[in-house]
């Protein structure tokens, strides 16, 4: 739900039973979070293209993040609090996942660019009733459809969240799961119209293109073979494999295997885009036997230092959870002592952070912030009528945009002052003013 008038709300910290049913007891420090005040903010770096790409790819090292799942009842902030604490040191990389209706300029996503963690958008085209937004629908859309102007705003949330941010457009397109979505030529379509969207937004979004590290092994001739998928080097920034050791933790055929193993293919397709670093979006190994992830997590460091590998990839980014179809997939960075210090030398490797050049962290970018003394006021009220509610709001002046959500879901954007959600009489509206990168939101009382 959303909060008070002008404050960061939808920050992604929805908690599923899935979420908490869990087959150990992990402790954890939770911390309370109130944020109460105005939300407004302007990116404070000039918005990039192909320049911020390459300034991204001079990094020394390979950067080594996390996806963290919340767990029994922590905010997502919390989740990734607790990890970096178990780690020793901060995340160079924290990534999330949203969908096609989400709010991405929130108080998570801001959390991470403001601790100057780089952030791993993956955007999916399902909306928050669990419809498909299709392939197809997305690469036709044209300008003033929905679908075009959904594409629109989140271009628009990224552009607001400042430099550098890197976005992944539905990952895994070729899992068995994605087929109602549409066939590869479909995806290359919608990926490439996505991309088009952002570049014009002047959102500033390197795109790391992902796929599971089993399509890069099939035979090139299966539906599932990762060239069939790729939209091109001038839409792709990186490229990014999933690579799992499962251990018959799924299924009894999959046997253990070292990471080097696991993703030599898919280096073998990176050479063949000498231009583009390589991404880990997501990685883990199951437990195995008593200090057999440990192991596997030291070997994979090893491997990932080389210097031959070390160039080509930009980051690795672990999956800190269990597997969602089996609790049996344990890939827990905690899920023994042993993988947790494995875990840690990781972390805390030189190697594996940011630096400038001096084997320093890199401080902090700027970010100004509008004080309340600058804030324009922005008020808003709902009535019912005949067509259904009506959401009219104070006018800010020229080139204000207004993006207007209902419980949470995305309603519709417009330049003007009011807007008709048809059919519609209920719920809780929030309308979202910005202009030039700056953002006020208010929530809407009824009359």
């Amino acid at each position: 739900p959303y909060m008070d008038t002008t404050t960061f709300t939808d920050d992604g910290d929805l908690v599923t039973e899935d979420d908490q049913r869990r087959f150990r007891i992990r402790p954890r420090h939770i911390l309370g979070w109130l944020l109460v005040g105005i939300s407004l903010f302007a990116a404070s770096a000039a918005l990039g293209g192909s320049d911020s790409a390459a300034e991204a790819q001079s990094n020394d090292g390979v950067l080594f993040g996390a996806f963290a799942r919340a767990e029994g009842g922590q905010t997502q902030i919390q989740a990734y609090e607790e990890l970096e604490r178990q780690l020793g040191t901060k995340l160079q990389v924290a990534r999330t996942f949203s969908t096609w209706e989400d709010n991405l300029d929130n108080r998570l996503n801001n959390w991470v660019v403001d601790g100057d963690r780089q952030l791993f958008l993956s955007i999916n085209p399902t909306r928050d009733n669990g419809n498909e937004v299709t392939w197809r629908s997305i690469a036709n859309a044209r300008p003033g459809s929905q679908i075009h102007n959904e594409m629109v705003e989140l271009a628009r949330d990224v552009r607001a969240l400042g430099p550098n941010v890197w976005v992944s457009f539905h990952h895994e397109p070729e899992a068995s799961d994605r087929v109602g979505f549409g066939d590869s030529n479909d995806f290359i379509a919608a990926w490439r119209a996505f991309h088009t969207v952002f570049e014009q937004q002047g959102a500033n979004a390197e795109f790391v293109w992902t796929m599971t590290s089993f399509s890069f092994q099939v035979d090139t001739s299966d539906r599932r073979s990762a060239g069939k998928w790729y939209p091109g080097d001038a839409y792709v920034d990186y490229l990014g494999a999933d690579p799992y050791n499962w251990n018959q933790c799924r299924n009894s055929r999959e046997t253990w295997r070292e990471l080097e193993e696991i993703i030599t293919p898919f280096i073998e397709f990176g050479n063949q885009h000498p231009d583009k670093q390589l991404v880990l979006p997501e990685w883990g190994s199951a437990e195995g036997n008593p200090g057999s992830k440990a192991g596997w997590l030291d070997r994979a460091s090893n491997f990932l230092q080389r210097p031959e590998i070390a160039d080509k990839f930009a980051a690795v980014v672990y999956f800190h959870s269990e597997h969602q179809g089996s609790a049996r997939c344990n890939w827990w960075l905690d899920s023994s002592t042993s993988s947790l210090n494995a875990a840690r030398r990781i972390a805390q490797n030189p190697n594996f952070q940011r630096n400038n050049g001096s084997g320093q962290q890199a401080a902090p970018q700027s970010r100004q912030v509008v004080t309340v003394a600058n804030a324009p006021s922005l008020t808003c009220t709902v009535r019912s009528t005949n067509g259904g509610d009506l959401v009219e709001w104070t006018d800010l002046g020229d080139r204000w945009d207004y993006n207007v959500r209902r419980d949470g879901s995305w309603v519709g954007r417009t330049s003007n002052d009011s807007l008709r959600n048809d059919g519609v009489r209920d719920g809780d509206y929030l309308v979202i003013a910005r202009r030039a990168g700056v953002r006020i939101d208010t929530n809407c009382s009824r009359n």
